[in-house]
């Protein structure tokens, strides 16, 4: 958006020097002027000899414009056509009115103090008055800072803070560290699911303490929201061996094989895992075999 300025007209003498005082003064007639556009309120008649003196040439303007005069003329024509005021009435038509009104029941209301609609709507209509000066407040929803519980351990997860309306969130281990799934295999063996949670592709490393793993070292993909959405059809199937086949990666799931003794019941694991946002971290988890 552009400002319009006032400028002055261009002195008469052109031969003075242009560092002379007098050559950067403008004389009248004063307009306005865009440094943009190169416009200028000449081609209107708008000019003025004193710079504070265009707006009222300007809203002498407006005021003779012909929408504005036509408007005014408008104005007066429907007054002179206003219809007289009825004639006041008489004591004994008065007296009258107000009997059959009380004989029919007929009850004459200010709107005034009528409640509307809306007014009656704020809460159920019934509940509100006809009266505007019996109406009740209205019922403000009560705002409710709510904190969320695991429903295993009934630890807290998300608590409000009391001072400030955020919520703050107690991130948890799951977010972060892979997820261990194992499910019987083929040749008595026990397929290994790797989920990677984060955004990041990560690098696991694992040490089974009574048993083989397929693989010590594997990069699990990256967790990809949009790919949720698709049907899993990329899982191996129950006769999977990844001794054989080697180590499978679907979307963010990696598929090991791990071989134990028959007679383990529970699959101890040490994992290591490490990422391009997070450093290293291990952890050992217990997996029951059943």
């Amino acid at each position: 958006m552009h400002v319009l300025s006032i400028v002055g007209s261009d002195p008469p003498r052109r031969d003075l020097p242009l560092t002379a005082p007098e050559a950067s003064m403008g004389v009248e007639p004063f307009y306005l002027s865009c440094a943009c556009c190169r416009w200028d309120s000449k081609r209107l008649g708008l000019v003025a000899e004193k710079p504070n003196e265009l707006g009222s040439v300007l809203d002498a303007m407006e005021r003779s414009a012909w929408p504005t005069e036509t408007w005014e003329h408008l104005v007066e024509h429907m007054l002179e056509r206003r219809p007289p005021p009825p004639p006041p009435m008489s004591r004994s038509l008065a007296k009258h009115i107000a009997r059959v009104e009380r004989s029919s029941g007929l009850v004459r209301h200010d709107m005034a103090r009528v409640s509307t609609l809306a007014q009656r709507w704020t809460m159920q209509p019934c509940e509100q008055s006809y009266a505007v000066s019996a109406l009740r407040p209205r019922r403000v929803a009560l705002l409710c800072k709510y904190s969320k519980r695991c429903a295993t351990c009934r630890h807290i997860l998300v608590r409000p803070e009391p001072r400030s309306s955020a919520f703050k969130i107690k991130l948890l281990a799951s977010h972060f560290l892979p997820q261990c799934v194992v499910f019987r295999g083929a040749h008595g063996l026990w397929t290994l699911v790797l989920t990677n949670p984060l955004m990041d592709a990560m690098d696991v490393t694992l040490r089974c303490v009574a048993g083989d793993v397929s693989a010590q070292h594997i990069q699990v993909p990256a967790h990809v929201d949009v790919l949720d959405m698709d049907e899993d059809s990329g899982a191996p199937g129950s006769d999977w061996d990844a001794f054989q086949h080697g180590t499978k990666t679907h979307r963010n799931h990696a598929y090991l094989s791990v071989r134990v003794h028959p007679s383990t019941s529970v699959l101890v694991l040490q994992i290591q895992w490490q990422s391009a946002a997070y450093r290293p971290h291990t952890f050992w988890t217990h997996i029951p075999l059943s």
